[in-house]
Order: structure tokens, then sequence, then C-alpha cells
């Protein structure tokens, strides 16, 4: 037997994740006897009746017990405030022969884009960039937080690639003055310094280019198999391996693949739109603009963002449409609550990874 005190405690520290091997160890012991089953009932209520209003998700109390009650699995447990349910912080689990066991439960939906994965390759060797880093990364390369600046060399110029695998973009200054933004999830290859008659790069993900003119060097981006021809210009390229690449021009002019695009025109295959440059943009600005958009396209930049895997199970679901915006900057609950609130669709965030579910739904 412990007494209330000293329980309070342990279990505060336990929040607070600051538990000694040795208290742990009592705090499990403690937790494993029943005859402190009503002891732990209190301090988990004075815990719980403390939570702010605000703490807690928008949750139905009859959503918020059938959760509790699905993550408990047994037909023997005392009702609990829906609230604590929603909260789910922390979970007791009382069987009927009365053991107990306490467990951190992760808040995945709080889950931030990720600021490192951002890499940059030179000669097989892979340098890890810190967003924040100030100072030089490679041989005529300086970073200054988000940006990545060349400086031109007469030396013999190396391919360089860039890798973007964090929540953030990333804006690479080439030798030649031109910049490219780098979204999530994306890849660019360039040389260290341009000689010759033409400037290359390849692309895999979405950039936007603010292309340096130089008539006399014309400047491709190659990507799925297409190639961007520069003619004076700033556009956005999104050519992603899981969905059809597309090329929007915001000024000047560019040519894809002999076609001649017009400002404010967008490529997709062999068909030319005119573009919604605020949402096509967009990610410039850490948003997403949602014009009548399937929520299949959706999760994908979701995936993509804050780096989580997507599994459908409700498969109706990848057709409807969402419209409005949201930030791809703020935590993953912001997103996902924004569509939850159309009432058509619901989720189930277990670690890294989102379940697509009907609303109402508890499927395992």
């Amino acid at each position: 037997m412990i007494d209330k005190n000293t329980l309070a405690r342990l279990y505060a520290q336990y929040r607070a994740q600051s538990l000694t091997e040795a208290e742990r160890a009592q705090f499990r012991q403690a937790l494993h006897d029943p005859a402190n089953a009503d002891l732990l009932n209190e301090v988990l209520d004075e815990d719980w009746s403390a939570i702010a209003p605000g703490e807690l998700e928008d949750v139905s109390p009859e959503k918020a017990e059938a959760i509790y009650g699905a993550v408990l699995r047994t037909r023997h447990t005392r009702r609990l405030w829906p609230r604590i349910a929603a909260a789910a912080s922390i979970l007791l689990v009382c069987s009927a022969g009365g053991y107990f066991l306490l467990r951190q439960v992760p808040k995945p939906e709080a889950l931030l884009p990720a600021t490192d994965g951002i890499t940059l390759t030179v000669a097989h060797q892979t340098i890890p960039i810190a967003y924040h880093h100030k100072g030089q990364i490679a041989q005529h390369a300086h970073q200054t937080d988000s940006l990545i600046a060349y400086q031109a060399t007469d030396e013999q110029p190396q391919q360089e690639t860039l890798t973007n695998n964090s929540g953030h973009r990333i804006t690479v200054r080439l030798a030649d003055g031109t910049e490219a933004i780098l979204d999530v999830a994306s890849t660019l290859n360039y040389p260290s310094a341009f000689t010759g008659k033409e400037r290359r790069v390849a692309l895999n993900g979405q950039a936007y280019f603010k292309v340096k003119h130089d008539a006399g060097h014309p400047f491709y981006v190659d990507y799925a198999g297409e190639t961007t021809e520069d003619i004076g210009t700033e556009f956005n390229i999104h050519a992603y391996a899981d969905e059809p690449a597309s090329t929007t021009l915001i000024n000047g002019s560019i040519k894809v693949n002999n076609t001649l695009l017009k400002p404010g025109e967008q490529l997709t295959g062999n068909q030319i739109t005119r573009a919604n440059i605020e949402a096509v943009t967009a990610w410039l600005q850490d948003q997403m603009i949602l014009h009548n958009e399937k929520l299949e396209a959706i999760m994908r930049d979701v995936a993509r963002i804050y780096q989580v895997k997507v599994i459908w199970q409700y498969e109706q679901s990848k057709q409807f449409t969402f419209g409005g915006f949201v930030s791809r900057s703020k935590k993953l609950a912001n997103l996902l609550n924004f569509m939850r609130r159309t009432g058509q669709v619901d989720f189930r965030v277990e670690g890294k990874t989102i379940y697509v579910i009907k609303p109402n739904s508890l499927n395992p």
C-alpha cells in the first residue's frame, strides 16, 4: 500500500517524464497492486478535472466514450468522463481482476512538419543540412538559414544533389544567380557551376524557379520525362512520381517540350489550362488553397509534409472534394480537423500512420 501524496508525486513525475529508474519501479509496483485502486482513481480524477476545456479536441461525449471503450478492449471498465477519453494522454486499463497498466499515449495529431531531413550530396558524400545553419557547407556553397547560395568559380564543376525530406521549403541560389525554391519530398540535381552553352538541372518533386535569363546560355529543367526551357521567367513545376506532372508559368515565357506557355497558363500532359496562380503558389507561404480538391490529392500532400503513411479504410472518400485554405506549417490536427468539420470523413492517427475512415467509425 502506498500513500496518496507519494502516488500523486510519482504520477506527476511520470507525466513530466522525470522518473528515475528506482521511482519508475516503485510507480509500476504501485500500479500493479489492486489495493491502490481507489487512491489511483483519486489522483487521476484530480488531474483530469484540472484539464482546461480548450486543451481538448472537439469530440462529442458519445464518440469519446466509444473511443475509450474501443481502446480498452474489455467488457469490464468503469465509466470515465468523455473528456478524459478525448484528452487520451494517459490511459488507465482496469481488468476484471483489478490489474492496472498505465502507459503514456503519444499524441500523433500534434505532429509538426519536420525541420530535419535536408541533405546535400557532393561527390558521393551526403552532408546533413541544419535548417537554421549559417556558414560554409560545401566548396563554393554558403548557407544562411533556408538559403543555400553558390558562388561562380572557374574550377571544374561537379554535380550536386539537394534533397528536401523536411516539412519545410528550402531555397538554392545556383552559381548563375538562378533561384530554385524546393518543396517538401523534392530533389534537385545541378552542377556547382555552369559551363558550356547550356544550363541544365533535374527535378523530382516540386520547385519554384526564378531563372536568371541569359539568351546565350538557355536554362533547362528535366523532370518526369519532360523538359522546360526558360525564355526569361518565373515558373512552378509540380512533378512528383505519384501524380501527373504540371508546369505553371507565372511570368515571362517558357517552352515545355516545344509547347510555348503564356503567363497564367498551366500545362498538364498535353492540355493547357488557365491556372489559379494563388493556389499553385500557396505552398510558398506554407498554405494549401483548395478549389474542389479531391481528398486523395490532399492526403498525398499531407503524407509528404508530415512524413506519414495514409491507409484508406473508406475508399469512397478519395473522390470527396474540399474547398478553403489551411496552413501547412501547423500541427497535423489543424489540417485533419479542417476536413473533419465537413462531416464527410474522419481520421484515426496511430504513430506515423493516418487511417481514413467514415465519420463515427471505430474501424480497427
